[in-house]
């Protein structure tokens, strides 16, 4: 009998498949009778970064990260800037967070269906002592995602950034997450650069030929014409300690499209702006006790010392790595000005006119 080589290669196929199906079942079967179980798959880790509102207002960012059932983050008002804890679970699509403020009071609890795959998620907010419920409702902004891989053999290279669903969602990298993936990797791509123009020495048997660039990017405050993202960098490059220090990028949406910009493109021109703004943040380091400001050394602060800023409803935060202001032991300085510190001086078309509504000039 005369058979057709396509049945011929059909049989065979089936044939293979049905065998490696019983193999698979017998190894499974083997692996259950030696008292070993295949391991459970679980979600996650994942970050995501929303924006929201409870009931129609009190607009909030929120930092969330699922493991598993867990769910740990944060959560802070644009208007207040203050973080408040996040500790819950996710079972069966169903979540439930509390809140909880820096000196352990339950503030309140979030409790609603999450789906992390989508675009947004609805829920309740009852208030700490159970009087207060209210909707609310979250926009998915980014994926806060790490990286990590060891360059030319010796620098070890940690990166966390958000991808931006918007970008996500194209499959590409557009404006928005390049400008972001520039900053986040800037700082391991200079040390490969000097590396690779010979810069450094070729000593594998030191401890301190083998360098770290970690950076870790988080959104402090996000809408559709202003992005600012906070990122804390640590760099070892031999040495008795690393330096670390907080570099936030600040980027303007319009209708071209995104743009970094600086301090001095938020001030009107000619209202004496930086020695009024270097007198406020010289106040808060000396009540501080930043050395170099008690010591008399540094009086004013120009431009470039004022460099490391973020910006929201709240105000500018502004950041000075050691050695900055003061000895390497006192660490980082932080300083808040509020946007009513500023009255009369930031410029109502500039890139910070949508959250400095309480600068405007009485």
């Amino acid at each position: 009998m005369l058979v057709h080589k396509s049945r011929v290669h059909a049989l065979r196929w089936w044939g293979m498949a049905i065998l490696a199906g019983i193999m698979v079942l017998m190894a499974t079967g083997a692996g259950r009778a030696a008292g070993l179980e295949e391991p459970s798959r679980v979600y996650g880790p994942v970050t995501l970064h929303y924006t929201g509102k409870i009931d129609g207002k009190s607009p909030h960012q929120m930092e969330i990260t699922i493991e598993g059932d867990k769910v740990t983050g944060a959560y802070w008002y644009d208007s207040v800037g203050t973080e408040i804890s996040l500790a819950g679970s996710l079972r069966a699509g169903k979540i439930s967070m509390t809140e909880t403020t820096a000196d352990g009071k339950v503030t309140g609890r979030f409790t609603g269906e999450l789906d992390p795959l989508k675009s947004s998620w609805q829920g309740t907010w009852t208030s700490g002592d159970g009087k207060r419920s209210l909707p609310f409702e979250l926009i998915a902004v980014a994926e806060i995602v790490k990286s990590t891989e060891r360059r030319l053999g010796h620098i070890d290279v940690t990166v966390a950034r958000p991808i931006f669903h918007s970008s996500a969602r194209l499959g590409e990298v557009d404006a928005l997450q390049s400008l972001v993936d520039a900053r986040a990797w800037r700082a391991a791509r200079g040390m490969v650069s000097d590396d690779l123009q010979e810069f450094g020495l070729f000593e594998p048997e030191e401890d301190w030929f083998f360098f770290a660039a970690d950076a870790q990017m988080r959104i402090w405050y996000c809408s559709e014409n202003l992005i600012s993202i906070m990122q804390n960098t640590f760099l070892y490059t031999g040495g008795a300690h690393g330096m670390y220090f907080t570099w936030p990028l600040n980027l303007a949406i319009d209708a071209d499209g995104p743009r970094e910009f600086s301090l001095c493109d938020m001030f009107i021109a000619g209202t004496g702006w930086l020695e009024k703004l270097s007198d406020y943040v010289i106040k808060s380091l000396r009540s501080q006790g930043a050395s170099g400001v008690l010591s008399g050394e540094i009086t004013a602060l120009d431009e470039e010392m004022l460099a490391r800023f973020a910006v929201g409803p709240v105000g500018l935060d502004f950041y000075f790595a050691p050695y900055d202001v003061g000895a390497y032991a006192e660490g980082t300085y932080h300083v808040r000005v509020a946007w009513s510190a500023l009255k009369g001086l930031v410029d109502m078309g500039g890139p910070a006119a949508p959250v400095a509504a309480g600068a405007r000039a009485n």
